[in-house]
């Protein structure tokens, strides 16, 4: 996403689609284990600093230049993370359709092809691991499905930072 997007609104127009998402991305599918899993989240909490009770970016990913595409949440994957935890034992809750994620058990996960080909930092995506790519960009996939009618969003949060 762009660094200064703003979402959508009940009305999207395709300058709201261009705006959201200027990079001519990919949708990839990556194969990953409950473990690799839990080292993706981790990275994308570490994002993350606390202070007192409110919980904000660390300087580093907002200053010089904000660099929160790089920031990650997971859907529809249940997660907590405890922010004042060291690295590695943040994640309190791991779950996928109420089942504990388990470290040797294979996952399926949708990023666009940066992430998956190890933009962004994140531990375990690699070319290795991207089981098919879809022939169109964001845009092209957010038009199509955005022109069908009706949307639905689930807006049900699905982690907590504390």
């Amino acid at each position: 996403m762009s660094e200064t997007a703003k979402g959508f609104d009940k009305e999207v127009t395709m300058r709201d689609v261009l705006l959201n998402y200027p990079y001519a991305n990919q949708l990839c599918r990556v194969k990953l284990t409950g473990k690799q899993l839990r080292h993706i989240i981790e990275h994308s909490a570490g994002f993350l600093k606390k202070d007192g009770d409110q919980i904000t970016f660390l300087d580093r990913w907002i200053k010089p230049k904000p660099l929160l595409y790089h920031f990650d949440v997971f859907y529809p994957i249940e997660y907590e993370a405890d922010i004042s935890k060291p690295a590695g034992q943040r994640l309190t809750k791991l779950k996928l359709h109420g089942q504990d994620i388990e470290d040797d058990k294979i996952y399926h996960l949708a990023v666009n092809n940066y992430r998956a080909m190890g933009g962004g930092f994140y531990p375990e995506y690699s070319m290795d691991k991207i089981e098919f790519t879809l022939d169109k960009d964001y845009v092209q996939m957010f038009s199509e499905y955005l022109t069908h009618g009706p949307i639905k969003v689930d807006t049900k949060k699905n982690y907590r930072f504390y």
